[in-house]
């Protein structure tokens, strides 16, 4: 059947229309020519491109969904429908369209491209490394991209072949971040602890390009993170002589001046954390100002907890401090720590989160507001020597009897060892503190102890079943206890039990700071706050058990598991 020409006319207009960015415009002519030309594909594309531009995304998805129904095997209304899932970042399902765009149109290698970054995205890393491969093949001279196929060919295991791309991207690449492959490069190896291969990587960098700023601090992050403080510090002071606002050498050099025991230095440089990709986009909702140290003897002050769980125990024990030389202090914390930070601090807690701090401060005429991170800067001179900070936490000491009772009629003869074995913290960096029950079997097979679950923030009941019916071994689940929700029931628990053995997570500064003794199973790229030996500056109830070398956790656990069969044997039981 032929189309009349005014027909035809009216759809090249509308076509037209849309290439200049006129959607407002076309959108009704669209609409009108969609059931006259019912078997046209452009319509469709027309249509779902003037949604997509207007955000009208749902109608954008609705026409496209019956494009793909009118004409499944059509590769330009596959290619736009993974256009438009790639905008709305639904990357498993885009890598899907974009597959199929390119099985109907093998010449469409941007359909392969594509699809090689939302499977990354979609965190098939190999798939994509695979995809990417290909398409660098086909398209070499495509450096634009190089940076972006860096990580997915080392997911692949082609190092050698990311070298040489990052090779030929630095020097034929027209765009102002010529050595973009290899910091790519390097924050792979960073992700996952390949520090060594990171410091490869970074120097290439640098021998390229030696005024890199970038390059010295993500040098300098992979010799800190391989315990090599000195060269570490010598790649970040050469970065900050560079450029003196580099963001990541100001961060890092903190945590090493805080772990080499340089408090002077590092409280200050700890201040950068608010430029740090981590807080972006983070703004303080304050009209009151910020505490600088001025004098506080007839003032009161709140203080803004900005940071994490874990994080807010530790710096939380400096605000006693704080009390000392304010007329009163205020804290706003999270609803489950209320009970427990009340009755432990000389504080008055406002429960509700930072966004309802301003007007606290208006209620209450609060002059300043500092962030909890900031407290042991700003009074100096209690933080700037070698320091232990004693246990400050204060159980529910009834709570705390009603367990101990509980569990010694329950396990009579026992000793007790709280045990937590791993943190939900969803960043990769992360992911090397945690380990597995399997891995723990030589320590949890000793009978003189029974074992009683703290761990904090997941649902472990399968992992716990698992266990006891392949080996027979019970870690206790306090029954009624949330231990996600129950912060002050939770530390109860730990104080009821003898000993605590736990990972880098909430609960080491929940031991911590009851003071109950603890075993530390540390990763060898640990965090600032625990020192360089094996008993900590903050936590002197704490014994670390430390990772020779990263990834291998047989060596700390069996001195541990020696320690329990030879050393603690001893302990009485508290009744």
């Amino acid at each position: 059947m032929s189309i009349a020409p005014h027909i035809n006319k009216e759809f090249e207009r509308i076509a037209i229309m849309v290439n200049n960015g006129q959607y407002n415009e076309a959108l009704p002519g669209a609409l009108k020519l969609l059931p006259i030309l019912p078997n046209r594909h452009q319509i469709y594309q027309i249509l779902i491109a003037i949604y997509q531009r207007r955000e009208e995304f749902d109608k954008a998805e609705d026409y496209a969904k019956q494009a793909i129904e009118k004409f499944p095997n059509n590769h330009e209304i596959n290619y736009g429908y993974g256009l438009l899932l790639l905008q709305l970042k639904r990357y498993e399902e885009s890598a899907e369209y974009f597959a199929k765009t390119c099985a109907l149109d093998p010449k469409n290698t941007e359909a392969l491209r594509k699809q090689g970054f939302c499977l990354y995205m979609a965190d098939k890393h190999k798939e994509s490394g695979h995809i990417y491969k290909k398409y660098l093949q086909l398209h070499p001279e495509d450096y634009k991209h190089y940076p972006d196929a860096m990580r997915p060919l080392l997911a692949i295991g082609e190092k050698k072949l990311a070298f040489d791309y990052a090779d030929k991207h630095f020097k034929n690449s027209k765009d102002n971040d010529t050595h973009a492959c290899y910091h790519n490069i390097g924050a792979y190896m960073m992700e996952y602890f390949l520090y060594d291969d990171g410091v490869e990587a970074f120097q290439r960098a640098i021998d390229l390009e030696p005024h890199n700023a970038e390059a010295y601090a993500g040098l300098g992050a992979c010799l800190q993170q391989s315990g090599r403080f000195d060269e570490a510090l010598n790649a970040y002071n050469k970065a900050l002589e560079i450029n003196p606002e580099q963001i990541n050498a100001n961060w890092n050099i903190s945590q090493l001046l805080l772990l080499l025991g340089d408090f002077v230095r590092g409280w200050e440089q700890y201040e950068w954390r608010w430029k740090t990709e981590k807080y972006s986009g983070f703004t303080l909702p304050w009209t009151i100002k910020e505490w600088k140290g001025e004098a506080l003897a007839e003032k009161p002050i709140i203080v803004h907890c900005e940071q994490g769980l874990g994080d807010i125990i530790f710096f939380m024990s400096f605000v006693e401090r704080l009390a000392g030389i304010a007329k009163k202090v205020y804290i706003t914390v999270d609803p489950r720590m209320e009970t427990l930070m009340a009755r432990s601090l000389p504080v008055e807690v406002c429960v509700g989160g930072y966004l309802n701090e301003p007007n606290i401060a208006i209620e209450k005429n609060i002059p300043y507001y500092i962030p909890l991170g900031s407290v042991a800067w700003r009074i100096g001179g209690f933080f700037f020597g070698p320091f232990k900070l004693m246990p400050w936490l204060q159980d529910d000491e009834i709570r705390t009897s009603a367990y101990k009772k509980h569990l010694h009629e329950k396990f009579p003869g026992k000793k007790f060892v709280g045990l937590s074995w791993f943190t939900r913290h969803n960043r990769p960096e992360y992911n090397p503190r945690n380990i597995t029950l399997q891995q723990l079997m030589p320590l949890l097979q000793n009978d003189q102890w029974q074992f009683v679950n703290l761990q904090y923030g997941a649902d472990t009941e399968p992992a716990l079943q698992q266990l006891h019916n392949e080996t027979g071994i019970e870690i206790y689940q306090m029954p009624g206890l949330d231990c996600m929700n129950d912060i002050d029931g939770l530390a109860s628990l730990v104080k009821a039990c003898d000993r605590v053995i736990t990972i880098d997570n909430t609960t080491v500064h929940l031991a911590g700071g009851l003071g109950v003794a603890t075993d530390l199973l540390l990763t060898f790229a640990s965090e600032w706050r625990w020192g360089r030996g094996d008993n900590p500056k903050f936590y002197p109830n704490c014994t670390i058990y430390k990772q020779p070398k990263l990834h291998n956790w047989d060596e700390p656990i069996a001195r541990l598991t020696n320690n329990y069969k030879n050393i603690y044997t001893g302990i009485t039981e508290r009744i």
